[in-house]
């Protein structure tokens, strides 16, 4: 039996509920505001390790251009063209 997809679906399902619990009774700016200063600190110390660890751990890690850097931590990296430095962001 597979049991990854139910558990993927039962995951967005309870964040889903979990997020419209959170934005009740809320303006809708300040849920954001809220939102934004829990995701964004983590993804951003997450890109600096990243791309540090692939400057000094060169065989363990990818290296990255402080451009792909730059990119991921504005979010243009759709926008310029250029690789995600991790595949798990959309887990923040």
């Amino acid at each position: 039996m597979d049991f990854g997809h139910g558990g993927v679906l039962l995951f967005f399902i309870l964040s889903g509920y979990l997020i419209y619990l959170t934005a009740q009774g809320r303006d809708w700016r300040a849920f954001v505001v809220k939102r934004f200063g829990k995701i964004v600190p983590a993804y951003w110390v997450n890109v600096a390790f990243v791309f540090i660890a692939g400057l000094v751990l060169a065989g363990a890690f990818p290296r990255f251009s402080l451009k792909d850097a730059l990119g991921n931590l504005l979010f243009l990296e759709g926008t310029l063209g250029i690789d995600t430095l991790s595949g798990v962001y959309w887990t923040l």
